[in-house]
């Protein structure tokens, strides 16, 4: 899941599939799925919050949180006197030398924690408005969601470009 965050293959992969499903003519209506006024909401990936909960590419995604880090601090020095004394130790000679993030790093409460969450916080809005603008391109005027599952505040700001919030509930399960 998170590789469509950074990948562009998976992105066409995913845009491909789009058209596949959403721009085939219904030979009984006459009108893809796009146009159909049965389709109340599309989200753009099922359960994309998951991405950063298991196992990712952490090689795939370290130049990503690099270059965030690069954009968020005016050096290195700067970084490393905000990580001093946290899990990401701030003892760095340049941007390229910070290794990716763990798993449990956005739970954090630390300036490097923070910096975690911010990070996975802006490639889930980007993403999202990348779902949104491709099916807005693809004639789609209906409403948009995205991250379906995960209830907790930190989604606010990615449901904040959301035509609507979906919130999946489960329950008897197994």
């Amino acid at each position: 899941k998170s590789r469509i965050y950074f990948d562009p293959e998976i992105r066409e992969l995913w845009l491909k599939w789009v058209k596949n499903v959403f721009c085939h003519v219904n030979p009984y209506t006459g009108m893809t799925l796009l146009e159909d006024p049965v389709t109340v909401a599309i989200i753009g990936y099922n359960e994309q919050e998951y991405a950063f909960e298991d196992d990712y590419d952490a090689e795939l995604v370290k130049p990503f949180f690099q270059k965030f880090l690069a954009q968020r601090y005016e050096n290195i020095d700067a970084l490393n006197a905000a990580w001093k004394g946290t899990e990401g130790e701030g003892n760095f000679g340049s941007f390229e030398e910070i290794p990716c993030f763990t798993l449990d790093a956005p739970r954090s409460t630390s300036v490097y924690g923070g910096d975690v969450a911010r990070f996975i916080q802006s490639v889930e809005t980007e993403t999202q408005e990348f779902f949104k603008k491709t099916l807005r391109d693809l004639g789609y005027k209906g409403a948009f969601t995205n991250y379906n599952v995960g209830k907790t505040l930190h989604y606010n700001v990615a449901h904040g470009t959301s035509d609507a919030v979906q919130a999946n509930t489960y329950h008897a399960h197994p």
